[in-house]
């Protein structure tokens, strides 16, 4: 999971970092004899869990007490990979990031399906939304010198995915000071940045637009499974 959010960071702190995944993966599919255009991941917007006694059943959730509530939903963002090319795009998403940061994490397979995943289901709208984080976080960052803590990346993307943790920031619960702790995020510039991040702004529209404003329609990221704290209802299906 660290590598995913050390991923997207790096992509909101270099959008350009997406056209360069995005064409690498597409000459990767050419390569292995897929059609121009061919999709990166197969988008399947209607699995739902079932009971594994029952197989037609869907499965509740202990959490909920409603019965109606607590029936398992039909999860908008799943799908599957493309076996014969997930290797070679994981390695290009490794040569684009290593690019950028040299000392990023090694990337997984995960991240791999995770970017497939993100480039090609429509609603994730994902250039469009990492422009306008790096808008925000370019506000968030102009007074500040251009090195950056080597976690900072990491720190930024999970930041993006996690509305409990902006949250957290914004009203200054200990939890999120326990978080910069664990990032060994520690420059007074860098956490006065991402307190600004936690304001209104282009950054928090981006998250609103992935998370599918959290608490209002179903979630794109469908009650986002990458996060860092727990917030309920979406900590109840991080595990899948």
């Amino acid at each position: 999971m660290f590598d995913l959010w050390y991923a997207t960071g790096a992509a909101i702190m270099f959008p350009q970092m997406l056209d360069d995944v995005i064409s690498k993966s597409n000459a990767i599919s050419l390569a292995a004899g897929r059609p121009a255009g061919a999709p990166l991941f197969y988008h399947s917007p209607t699995i739902q869990f079932c009971d594994g006694q029952n197989p037609n059943v869907p499965i509740k959730n202990p959490n909920i007490g409603d019965p109606v509530a607590a029936t398992a939903p039909i999860i908008q963002d799943a799908g599957f990979i493309v076996s014969a090319i997930i290797d070679d795009i994981r390695g290009a998403i490794k040569d684009t990031v290593h690019q950028w940061f040299p000392f990023a994490p090694p990337i997984s397979l995960y991240t791999a399906g995770k970017f497939c995943q993100i480039l090609t289901v429509p609603a994730f709208d994902i250039k469009n939304n990492i422009s306008l984080a790096n808008q925000g976080y370019q506000t968030a960052v102009q007074n500040l010198p251009a090195k950056r803590s080597p976690n900072f990346p990491a720190f930024l993307g999970v930041y993006l995915m996690d509305s409990g943790l902006t949250t957290s920031m914004a009203g200054g619960s200990p939890s999120v000071q326990e978080a910069l702790a664990e990032f060994q995020i520690t420059d007074p510039g860098e956490i006065s940045a991402f307190a600004a991040l936690a304001k209104p702004g282009k950054f928090l529209k981006a998250q609103s637009n992935l998370l599918g404003g959290v608490a209002g329609a179903a979630a794109v990221w469908t009650h986002c499974r990458e996060q860092f704290l727990a917030w309920s209802p979406e900590t109840d299906g991080m595990v899948i």
